[in-house]
């Protein structure tokens, strides 16, 4: 994850002009669509300590000011240190056989560091894996200069990784595994565009599917549904299906409002392929069924990234991080409940420097994984700010720090994941193939 937002910057960092939203500090609670309001979310009043959780007990509106983590995002070490640094050998009984173990180095060719090697997605069969790294060449138009991908492939078992092709980025792969998705760039007049291609295993022929759509991001640019229909984003932002030759914006489909001018969408496609959630940095996330093209939900409820999304194995549920915690909001209930708060980790109520991210479901659907962090949690003289792994129980009775790995991309058998970690000595992020112990995690699509 943290590769993936380095990246972003990157990219943002190569643009010679141009300026981004502001970040917003809405408020809200879920509403069902066609079906009874969800229960009112609640939270302790109290810190407490990491296991037990304690039960909520008033209700809470949260101010959410979405936090994008990067590995170096704050750089002065703050003082005092109010925080404890969470404790990985702290007890939590029904979480202690969870870890993340024998790690391995990504054997990334030279010249690459692990940083930049980001969008990372698995084959279905968890064979290889795909992801892209900006290469020493970049889109110049008009008065601004396009950073160039390119697309790399690994080796599932053995983390070695290898060229593919120039100008290939944000990839993906076909639910069956026989194809690859990516975008390619080139300039024309004053304008970047990206094309969407589909290409045949990996050395097939590539054959363009879509002009000037999408455009550089933490995410792949497409995933696949069920039917064989594509969701990805257009050159405006906005979240749309590829049928045939046609794009179709999902928001005119359900009779959701049109987004605002330029309001850049993401989304995330549940493993059932054609629940899809889709939200922004301004607008509450709505949640689509596109089988039946009506609106299953809308939560009252910013949500920062596609980082911030989770979905369940059967698609039933769906976790989600903000700036205040995590949550599940259950699609068949209309209901939602607090699963984690800032006050369970002993964050100040009013520090908003706290943020979560990527949560990730057990199969079994009893356990959420989850990323947090403070400004306050364990620098080095680096000036690196640490993010830590945790698990929650869904029932809320336990909470524990795992490691300081973070997830960028699980094997869809939910054995294995690849993560970011910090290695302070060489001051740079490493890639690391990781086993996954004690839980089988649900791989997104």
């Amino acid at each position: 994850m943290m590769g993936r937002y380095l990246l972003l910057a990157i990219l943002a960092a190569v643009v010679l002009s141009g300026c981004g939203p502001e970040t917003p500090e809405p408020s809200g609670t879920g509403q069902a669509i066609d079906t009874a309001a969800p229960a009112t979310v609640s939270a302790p009043t109290e810190s407490a300590a990491l296991s037990p959780v304690s039960e909520p007990t008033v209700d809470v509106s949260p101010i959410i000011a979405p936090i994008l983590p990067t590995p170096t995002d704050v750089l002065v070490h703050p003082t005092p240190t109010l925080i404890p640094t969470p404790d990985v050998n702290a007890p939590g009984p029904e979480l202690d056989g969870i870890g993340l173990v024998n790690p391995r180095p990504l054997l990334l060719p030279e010249g690459i560091e692990g940083y930049a090697f980001g969008v990372i997605t698995w084959s279905p069969d968890g064979s290889q894996f795909l992801g892209n790294v900006v290469a020493d060449e970049a889109i110049t138009v008009g008065d601004a200069g396009y950073p160039v991908m390119d697309l790399y492939v690994g080796e599932g078992d053995t983390g070695e990784v290898s060229f593919l092709q120039h100008n290939a980025g944000w990839p993906s792969w076909s639910r069956d595994g026989r194809s690859i998705y990516f975008l390619k760039g080139h300039g024309d007049g004053q304008q970047v565009y990206y094309d969407l291609y589909r290409q045949s295993g990996l050395m097939g022929e590539a054959m363009l599917l879509a002009e000037d759509v999408g455009f550089g991001g933490p995410d792949a640019a497409v995933a696949e549904a069920v039917d064989g229909r594509l969701v990805l984003r257009d050159r405006g932002g906005q979240v749309t299906v590829l049928d045939g030759d046609s794009l179709i914006p999902i928001w005119s489909l359900v009779g959701n409002e049109e987004p605002s001018p330029n309001e850049s969408e993401f989304f995330s496609l549940a493993p059932d392929g054609h629940t899809v959630a889709i939200g922004s940095l301004n607008e509450p996330l709505y949640i689509v069924d596109l089988e039946n093209l009506h609106l299953v939900a809308q939560l009252d409820t910013i949500i920062s990234s596609s980082d911030n999304i989770g979905w369940s194995i059967e698609s039933d549920r769906i976790a989600y991080t903000t700036s205040e915690g995590v949550f599940v909001y259950d699609l068949q209930q209309g209901s939602q409940e607090v699963i984690v708060t800032r006050q369970n980790l002993g964050y100040p109520e009013q520090d908003g420097a706290g943020g979560f991210s990527l949560p990730i479901w057990s199969v079994s659907g009893d356990i959420l994984l989850f990323v947090s962090g403070t400004p306050d949690w364990a620098y080095d003289d680096t000036g690196h700010r640490y993010w830590y792994l945790f698990a929650a129980t869904s029932d809320k009775s336990q909470v524990k720090a795992l490691s300081r790995s973070v997830p960028d991309a699980v094997a869809p058998d939910g054995s294995r994941a690849i993560v970011s970690e910090w290695d302070p000595g060489g001051r740079t992020e490493m890639k690391l193939l990781v086993d996954v112990n004690g839980v089988v995690l649900s791989a997104q699509p």
